[in-house]
């Protein structure tokens, strides 16, 4: 932008017009300046000022001119036809093109800043020892290394030695506006940075933070906002006079009505309203939607908590120090409680009030339930629930992020190595204690870590593992071999070329896998990555990222070696002995298990059509009513389209099966 100073001319003009400057000299302008868009300013400090020429449209359909009008700026530079309007002070800013600033009282970089940059929040454990320094490229994958790996000390070191560095390019004396935004009806605003074509409307305090907006995806920022010390990334809205402490929110969340959080970290299309949450680290599409629930010093992901849910992580010893741990898609009833230290495995559910600490990492897939004060876990039983099978068909369609640059790394799949690991391992500790309880047939419950599970259930549950395994090793079969059966259409092929389509690139995947908030990944590579960084291999953060993306996009292949590492031992023999009799039995085993499974969760389904979830309509009328009002509310069990997906997806799977029984049969 070429520039010039102001004209004897224009200096009049402009103080006909109720400005005036600490030093006309300070300022420079356009070459196409015009004085007539600058009324009732109050200059100081070097200023710079672009074209001033279009009409700027103003929320309920009306414009006014770009230009400068009844405001106090200092050292500030302004981009090509900006509208700053009633801005009672104005310091140290530079602000982009197309920027609307209007009825504010006061936008101001007091000092130097790294806008949110640096802070270091309580995370997780609040009498410290997890403490989480945020930053506007923080992902879950490395706030997840960075917090739950602190026995790792030269990882720590390292990681914080990055993060220092990134957060020192990030310090200024000046604030930034990027194109196109609009801060308007706002109050006090210090020490921030707000991206491109973000809006601010009716925020009562923001102070130091960055609103790290971009064009695809704006940020949003609500009336009675409070926020302070924070870092929002692109495409959240923040709303309904919610209150942010200390808090990283990360991309396509969603904060409001008056919900309160403090010392937190919220990953990837997370969801906050009415409640409260405290030292909590939310991982991707952890949801609140309800008063009175308040989360506090927990790890979730993919979680959905009951109204009126509560954690307590102190018990007045020690202070709060304990901290719990619900892995991906669990799910809390209405008014659940749980006292922490407890950890509870992937895909559960926790219904009642529970007092004493436990941990059922072991078992996914669970529902764990409170009689007469006791924790009861009943194994495997959220498995053939219609909720957990809709919940991971949901998840990859509510993704609302629309920037290109995705942070949070997340795999959706609800069956992978982590889950279906978990089911092995769960399956055989349920028939050794099933094994160890056969002396003591009269008792009710076997107990294990602070759990109580019902004896008859053991190998019940056991048998419902097993299915879940069977369905995922066939998928996972079928996957590998359809390749095949696409590349060698219309010709015979022989055990040998299957054989080598099975065969793994490498065995990358066999051992544990871990879920880093998202990222479903092989420990081993994890492993690996710690290293590099404990060794400063990787040198600064965009390498870790590019390592954790490249992991991720290994998961296929290292899916595989997991899977054939599996099939391997099950079967006895390794891939080099497979017979395609050993195949056939792997497929007949997904298909009549897919199709068990999957009637399972449809009759789950038609509880919610039975004569009981009739009750409250047709309140008029008789019986006769009451089904035709609940069909045109509900629909019917036959039309549900999540039924309707279940049996075709029955229906594929046999098709699949049947297709490859007859390529093995060929063999």
């Amino acid at each position: 932008m070429s520039l010039r100073k102001l004209t004897e001319s224009e200096i009049k003009d402009l103080e006909r017009q109720g400005c005036s400057s600490e030093s006309w000299e300070s300022i420079s302008v356009s070459a196409y300046f015009n004085p007539e868009r600058i009324r009732s300013v109050s200059f100081s400090g070097r200023i710079s000022i672009g074209r001033l020429e279009k009409r700027i449209s103003l929320p309920g359909g009306t414009e006014k001119p770009c230009g400068l009008y009844n405001s106090m700026i200092h050292n500030c530079s302004f981009g090509d036809n900006i509208c700053i309007s009633s801005v009672n002070y104005l310091a140290n800013y530079d602000i982009g093109e197309d920027v609307l600033v209007d009825n504010v009282d006061s936008l101001v970089v007091d000092g130097k800043s790294a806008f949110g940059n640096g802070t270091e929040i309580d995370i997780l454990n609040e009498a410290g020892g997890r403490s989480l320094k945020i930053f506007d490229r923080l992902s879950s994958q490395i706030a997840y290394l960075y917090v739950l790996y602190r026995h790792n000390e030269s990882l720590i070191k390292t990681l914080e030695t990055m993060i220092d560095q990134y957060v020192k390019s990030r310090i200024s004396a000046r604030g930034l506006l990027g194109r196109g935004c609009s801060i308007l009806n706002s109050s006090v605003l210090r020490n921030l940075v707000v991206g491109p074509y973000a809006i601010v409307n009716g925020a009562l305090h923001l102070e130091d933070g960055t609103i790290d907006s971009c064009t695809e995806d704006p940020i949003f920022i609500g009336e009675g906002v409070i926020a302070r010390h924070f870092i929002i990334l692109s495409g959240s809205k923040i709303m309904d006079s919610s209150i942010i402490e200390s808090c990283f929110i990360g991309q396509g969340v969603t904060i409001g009505k008056q919900y309160s959080a403090e010392n937190s970290a919220f990953f990837a299309n997370c969801e906050g309203f009415h409640g409260e949450a405290a030292l909590v680290f939310a991982g991707p599409y952890t949801v609140s939607h309800h008063k009175s629930t308040l989360m506090i010093a927990g790890l979730f992901s993919f979680y959905n908590a009951g109204s009126g849910t509560n954690q307590s992580n102190h018990m007045y010893k020690l202070g709060p120090v304990h901290q719990g741990i619900l892995e991906r898609g669990c799910k809390t009833g209405s008014y659940s409680y749980m006292i922490w230290p407890c950890r509870v495995g992937p895909f559960s559910a926790v219904i009642g009030k529970h007092g004493s600490n436990f941990d059922t990492s072991d078992f996914p897939f669970s529902y764990i339930t409170e009689k007469e004060g006791i924790s009861v876990l009943t194994p495997a039983m959220n498995l053939l629930s219609v909720g957990s099978r809709r919940d991971s068909e949901k998840w990859p369609a509510r993704d609302r992020r629309k920037s290109a640059r995705k942070l949070d790394i997340i795999n959706f799949g609800y069956l992978n190595p982590y889950t279906v690991g978990r089911m092995v391992n769960g399956s055989e500790k349920l028939l050794d204690l099933h094994a160890a309880a056969l002396e003591a047939k009269t008792k009710e419950f076997v107990t294990y870590k602070g759990v109580h599970i019902r004896r008859l259930m053991l190998k019940i549950c056991s048998r419902y593992y097993e299915m879940g395994v069977k369905v995922f090793l066939g998928s996972c079969l079928h996957a590998r071999l359809d390749k095949l059966s696409n590349r060698e259409a219309g010709r015979r092929v022989s055990m040998e070329v299957v054989k080598e389509a099975l065969a793994p690139n490498n065995r990358e995947g066999v051992c544990d896998w871990v879920d880093l908030c998202g990222l479903i990944a092989p420990s081993e590579s994890v492993e690996k990555l710690v290293d590099a960084v404990a060794d400063a291999k990787i040198k600064d953060l965009d390498e870790l990222s590019a390592e954790l993306k490249r992991i991720h996009e290994n998961y296929d292949e290292a899916e595989w070696s997991w899977c054939l590492n599996l099939l391997e031992t099950r079967l006895g023999v390794k891939l080099e002995d497979f017979t395609s009799q050993h195949l056939s039995g792997i497929v007949t085993d997904w298909k009549q298990n897919t199709i068990k499974l999957n009637n399972l969760i449809k009759e789950d389904a038609l509880k919610e059509y039975n004569a009981s979830a009739m009750i409250g309509y047709g309140i008029d009328g008789g019986e006769t009513e009451r089904e035709k009002d609940f069909i045109a509310v509900r629909g019917t069990y036959e039309d549900n389209r999540f039924v309707k997906q279940i049996e075709e997806d029955s229906k594929n799977v046999e098709e699949k099966a049947e297709a490859l029984l007859g390529l093995l049969d060929a063999l």
